[in-house]
């Protein structure tokens, strides 16, 4: 199920999460705000274990909570993209404005397809959660390039790399 292909479906919960998912969720959204400190989570996995779900569902469950929430999408937006950012309190940008954004402003932060940031975008990404103390969600497949040089940046590597990120690997196709 993709809250992209389904999103009327998606907004009225009519999908589930797997137990794995859903411990993951519980994890994510259990942790921020109850520290000091930047958060950061890595949702990696393969073409068709649900990441995008699993995140779009996070989002969905802060957002009625009453939380501020950034969705960065690392390429064009399409059409369910449109559909969810019609509703209130959903915004979901591309990346390339993501700089126009005070990200200081939002209690947490998505950034999905994040194989495709570039090397720059990801260090600006990061120091502006640490500054903040924010809490930041980068959702990847490794394998799910687009070109050589997405490969070569390794981005993937760089996430995990981050001090104190919090790793979660989705095993399961959906």
């Amino acid at each position: 199920m993709s809250p992209f292909n389904s999103t009327d479906e998606f907004l009225k919960n009519k999908y589930f999460l797997t137990q794995q998912q859903e411990g993951i969720k519980k994890q994510i959204i259990d942790r921020p705000g109850n520290n000091n400190k930047a958060n950061f989570f890595a949702v990696i996995g393969g073409a068709g274990t649900g990441k995008t779900l699993l995140t779009y569902d996070i989002a969905k469950t802060m957002i009625s909570d009453g939380k501020k929430v950034l969705l960065i999408h690392c390429g064009q937006l399409n059409d369910g993209h449109n559909k969810l950012n019609a509703i209130q309190n959903w915004e979901i940008i591309p990346i390339k404005h993501y700089s126009n954004y005070d990200l200081g402003a939002y209690g947490l932060v998505i950034v999905d397809e994040a194989q495709r940031l570039y090397s720059g975008q990801l260090d600006d990404i990061k120091q502006k959660i640490l500054q903040m103390n924010g809490n930041c969600i980068f959702s990847y497949d490794k394998l799910q390039t687009l070109s050589a040089q997405e490969e070569v940046r390794n981005t993937g590597q760089a996430i995990n790399s981050i001090p104190s990120i919090n790793q979660y690997k989705l095993s399961e196709k959906v």
